[in-house]
């Protein structure tokens, strides 16, 4: 007896997972690949001697076109026609021509219906189509006319014929026509749906017997998430051992890292220069096959980067991880082109915005430790700021250079704030310190020469600091000089 009970158990285990195998089963990505440059690169020396970012460009992008029928479910704002039995959108969601609406009239009469909310909520909408199928009673045409209710507005497609015996009718609309927009899955849960009827002769009848909506997406959400599905992995030159790995977090192009401490790097045992395999996994237990989920590359020494060489935060363009992170971002701005602007730039330098931050720190979690210099920007792009550079050192003479990231930053957000860019800021808060410092000198000194000096000497100060060119802070320094020594000279008082 136990022994037969065991026997059907194990029948039963094996029929659930071979009904739950297709189930779990998970389609293949459309594109997987390390970025259109096959962008990947390890930095050590990042925080700290000896540690290792091994980071990416990861292109895990779903396109699954598919589609969702959606059934009359209840009555809409306009119940016009007669049913054959019961309510009305009963007659058009059964599935049968024994069961309809119609009517005699030669005028356009109305029915909507409201329908069952979407299953699906994710993907994007490429177009919604209207079926319904029409007939008339007679030998007399019926005219048929699909249309949507939507934020209390009506909205028709073309009329469309039929005479004796049922025929489908169809109509795309690509976008929203309340909006001209594309479909959101919000207009989809909130939409109408419906029939206009008429007959070429009221002895005719004009009849429908089925309408429904079907929602065609694109799939960019598979089922599983990015992190259950697939993962970044640092393999060992044979390419068969996996020693580093972390789980993807995000679908689309998107940047992934793996960061090793230097415990881990000695642990691991690995070396600069070798050439390690990195690779995108897919989750074999989610994927049916092998093949099509995975993509993998060998590192060569050029893909080496001491950044502890190459992290001047003085000088953004010469810190290799930002350099490098900003191509990736270059790369998202086109693949993500409805998303929005990941890279802003300020006085010349371009650093990520904080929607191009937030992505990279959800790929590589702490990535503006290892890079500050990255993320210091303000949310808002400037203009204007930097000065006309006509030499060398002049076009080295900027407020981030001379004055340091945290105070270009708070004038930046200084000027912002008033509606003024930085170089302004700056000045005017220049301006008023020489002021205040020019009155209380004059207050001891009563000398109008000291003044003057001091006062002129502010222009090639504020040039120092980036706030202009030098040639224009000749200009201001002679005509400060020349306007004050008339003042002081009238009064006596040089």
């Amino acid at each position: 007896m136990i022994k037969r009970i065991s026997t059907y158990l194990a029948v039963l285990v094996i029929c659930v997972l071979f009904v739950s195998l297709p189930v779990l089963a998970m389609s293949n990505p459309s594109t997987i690949n390390f970025g259109s440059d096959d962008l990947y690169q390890v930095f050590y020396n990042v925080k700290v001697p000896g540690d290792w970012l091994i980071a990416a460009e990861g292109n895990v992008y779903y396109n699954l076109a598919t589609f969702e029928n959606l059934e009359p479910d209840g009555a809409g704002v306009e119940t016009g026609l007669t049913p054959s039995a019961g309510a009305n959108w009963q007659c058009v969601s059964d599935g049968s021509d024994l069961t309809y609406v119609s009517t005699n009239s030669t005028s356009y009469v109305t029915d909507l219906y409201s329908l069952t909310n979407s299953s699906v909520n994710d993907g994007v909408i490429s177009s919604v189509t209207l079926y319904f199928r029409i007939t008339n009673a007679t030998t007399y045409t019926t005219y048929g006319v699909p249309m949507f209710y939507i934020n209390g507005n009506y909205y028709n497609g073309s009329f469309q014929t039929a005479t004796s015996g049922y025929s489908t009718k169809t109509e795309l609309f690509a976008v929203n026509p309340s909006t001209g927009a594309s479909w959101s899955w919000n207009d989809i849960n909130n939409m109408q749906i419906g029939i206009q009827l008429l007959t070429s002769n009221a002895l005719g009848q004009a009849r429908c017997s089925e309408v429904y909506a079907v929602v065609n997406y694109v799939m960019t959400n598979p089922g599983y998430d990015a992190s259950s599905a697939f993962s970044f992995e640092l393999l060992n030159t044979a390419g068969n051992v996996t020693l580093a790995a972390v789980p993807l977090q995000s679908y689309g192009d998107r940047p992934i890292g793996i960061y090793l401490n230097p415990t881990q790097v000695t642990s691991a045992n690995l070396t600069v220069g070798t050439a390690y395999g990195i690779r995108i996994q897919g989750n074999p237990l989610v994927f049916p096959s092998p093949t099509g989920n995975n993509v993998t590359a060998f590192l060569s020494s050029d893909d080496y980067t001491n950044q502890e060489l190459g992290d001047d935060g003085g000088i953004p363009t010469n810190n290799s991880l930002r350099n490098f992170c900003l191509e990736i971002a270059k790369n998202m701005e086109v693949t993500d082109t409805a998303t929005g602007f990941y890279i802003v730039t300020v006085q010349g330098y371009s650093y990520l915005t904080s929607l191009g931050g937030n992505l990279f720190i959800e790929g590589i979690p702490n990535l503006n430790q290892m890079c500050p210099i990255l993320f210091q920007s303000s949310v808002s792009s400037m203009q204007g700021d930097e000065p006309s550079s006509n030499g060398t050192y002049q076009s080295m003479l900027t407020p981030l250079n001379q004055w340091g990231a945290t105070t270009s930053n708070g004038l930046t957000m200084i000027g912002s704030y008033f509606g003024i860019n930085q170089v302004l800021a700056g000045s005017v808060i220049l301006f008023l310190l020489a002021s205040l410092l020019a009155f209380w000198f004059y207050q001891k000194t009563q000398s109008g020469v000291a003044v003057i000096l001091l006062v002129g000497a502010t222009p090639f100060l504020g040039a120092w600091m980036g706030l202009m060119p030098i040639a224009l802070a000749f200009i201001f320094t002679i005509i400060i000089v020349a306007l004050m020594a008339f003042f002081f000279f009238s009064r006596g008082a040089l």
